[in-house]
């Protein structure tokens, strides 16, 4: 039998549940303040921060960017597919949305790699610091991410119901596009602006 919730959410029970949002604001806060920090440096050596970015590969934010939304879109079909009960539509939608997780890690291993080699690690200038720190903690997000849609599908493929101490499909739904939001702000703040 599986329990899928019909009932519509509310200010007091929102979609994914409470707790879930309590910790995309903490996370989204987080970001926030270190995007804020990231622009305050900025204005103190604007220079550093212009030739630092113009060092990145814009390509590979802009097809990472690509990735996530398109990832994104893959756990709203994988929603709507769960909540009209069809298993196997929701299994392929999360397994579509785990590969383009998986791309999205592997481009940024391919710049993480690059930019290594090139001698702009971690403690390289401010720029670095920030760009480093912020896109590691996110890429970190996003293998979590990756575990809890993987957790879903089998749950999905095995059309087990979620047990009340559990997340909820929504729940992990939440948590990726949390990621996807990340990304959005990270993104142009990083490589564009």
């Amino acid at each position: 039998m599986n329990n899928r919730s019909e009932t519509t959410s509310s200010f007091l029970d929102p979609s994914g549940g409470f707790v879930i949002w309590v910790f995309i604001l903490c996370e989204l806060l987080g970001f926030a303040i270190a995007l804020l920090m990231f622009a305050h440096e900025k204005s103190m050596a604007p220079e550093l921060f212009q030739n630092s970015r113009n060092l990145l590969n814009q390509l590979y934010g802009t097809f990472n960017t690509i990735i996530l939304i398109t990832s994104g879109f893959l756990v709203a079909k994988a929603s709507k597919a769960y909540h009209v009960k069809n298993n196997k539509q929701t299994v392929v939608y999360l397994v579509a949305a785990i590969i383009f997780g998986v791309l999205f890690l592997i481009l940024k291993g391919l710049e993480y790699q690059e930019k290594i080699s090139l001698g702009m690690g971690l403690g390289h200038n401010t720029f670095f610091d920030y760009y480093w720190m912020l896109t590691a903690f996110h890429a970190l997000h996003v293998v979590m991410g990756i575990i809890i849609l993987l957790i879903m599908a089998i749950k999905a493929y095995l059309n087990s119901p979620y047990a009340e101490e559990d997340f909820g499909f929504e729940t992990g739904c939440m948590f990726w596009h949390m990621c996807d939001l990340i990304w959005v702000l990270v993104f142009p703040t990083i490589y564009l602006l």
